[in-house]
């Protein structure tokens, strides 16, 4: 995997390693080896690149910040630094690591003009066989499904289901301190005002992810950093845009576990670690993949429980972090291909159970619902075998899948 990653990132820098050999004005837009006016933007940059430009060209610019597009066009980096040479490199190498994992997407269709409430649940959006024609329904073949959890619904936005993958470029913010990060959540709350509650706890965090706005950051002057390392912070916001970008909100210890994935297959270390707040040693960023194997000896006949790597969000769980980078390893080594699948299915259950659906046909979207563990466990048996939990461990404590007994 890893010389087919380093291909598809000399593919991609290639046409744009000229375009930082000088500091641009702040505000500009550099693109496969030219700089440009956020105004004056070429027709190749394509609609979604010059409306994520559009939403944050006025922020850079008064702030001093420099925009930077990939060359594929799916991350839009905004951040001060004078040469982003080794910064779009990281993009680029998580870029190709996430395409080494997930083949491209059919082309999405264009999303249709809004429908009368009355007509939201026939009319959305179709994607060849990526979204069903009726998105209320189960895609052919699928699995029984269960009734979901009970959620605290939170009043947001009245909205129909538009989700269209990769349909959306992302922005990643690098921010150089806390006043200017400020700013930024200030920008996002105005545009989303949803995310009003959500800015108090983003505050006390060194980055984020969200899907709609589709947009990252990380603080590189969080107060109280310690052991940290901006590379790592830049790798792991990056996958954690492309999986949004793709398949939407996924169960928590899936999406962080392919974002720490990312950090280790690029980086060779973990440093980015949502929701610790404890102090971390230096010999913590490494080694877990290894710890697995004496966490879990002597299980090659339990199987694994779905709640021993269902990570909370909102609290560190060191234990819970490792198993869930476990398993998604697991996936990765063992069929990566099933991945996609299994992640579009998760998609399209949230898309119908993460909701509150009122008389008039419009629905409010219940914020941080996770498929139930019992249908996740379903759809990872289904994709990854029924005997998935228990190959996991015998693949951490053996280096291979066992057979059955």
């Amino acid at each position: 995997m890893s010389s087919r990653i380093g291909f598809l990132c000399a593919a991609l820098l290639l046409c744009s390693a000229a375009a930082f050999a000088q500091a641009p004005k702040p505000g500009t837009v550099g693109f496969r080896g030219k700089f440009y006016e956020a105004t004056g933007l070429p027709e190749e940059v394509g609609a979604p690149a010059k409306a994520a430009v559009r939403e944050w060209a006025l922020w850079a610019k008064t702030h001093g910040y420099r925009l930077d597009l990939d060359p594929s066009r799916r991350i839009l980096m905004i951040s001060t630094k004078s040469n982003v040479d080794a910064s779009l490199l990281l993009v680029t190498k998580t870029i190709a690591l996430f395409d080494s994992l997930f083949p491209a997407a059919p082309k999405p269709a264009a999303p249709e003009t809004a429908a009368p409430a009355a007509a939201a649940k026939t009319a959305a959006p179709t994607d060849g066989d990526v979204i069903p024609e009726d998105p209320e329904t189960p895609p052919p073949g699928a699995p029984e499904v269960l009734p979901p959890e009970k959620n605290e619904v939170l009043e947001v936005t009245k909205q129909t289901s538009n989700f269209v993958p990769d349909s959306k470029t992302a922005v990643m913010l690098v921010i150089k301190n806390s006043a200017d990060y400020d700013s930024a959540l200030a920008q996002l709350v105005a545009a989303r005002s949803y995310l009003g509650p959500w800015k108090s706890t983003a505050t006390t965090q060194i980055g984020f992810a969200l899907e709609d706005p589709l947009c990252g950051a990380y603080n590189e002057n969080s107060p109280g950093q310690e052991e940290w390392n901006p590379d790592n912070e830049l790798v792991h916001r990056v996958m954690a845009l492309l999986v949004l970008r793709r398949f939407s909100e996924q169960p928590y210890w899936l999406y962080t576990g392919l974002c720490w994935f990312g950090e280790l297959s690029i980086t060779k270390s973990i440093y980015c670690m949502p929701y610790r707040d404890s102090f971390v040693g230096i010999g913590e960023h490494g080694g877990w993949l290894a710890a697995l194997n004496s966490l879990y000896s002597g299980r090659a006949k339990l199987p694994l429980e779905m709640q021993e790597f269902k990570l909370v969000r909102g609290k560190w769980d060191d234990r819970l972090a490792k198993t869930s980078l476990g398993m998604v390893d697991f996936m990765c080594k063992q069929n990566p291909r099933a991945l996609s699948g299994l992640m579009e299915e998760l998609r399209r259950y949230r898309d119908l159970h993460g909701r509150q659906t009122d008389a008039d046909g419009t629905w409010t979207k219940i914020l941080d619902y996770e498929v139930p563990g019992d249908q996740q466990k379903i759809l990872l048996e289904r994709y990854y075998g029924a005997t998935v939990l228990r190959d996991a461990i015998s693949y951490w404590t053996s280096g291979a899948i066992a057979p059955a007994k």
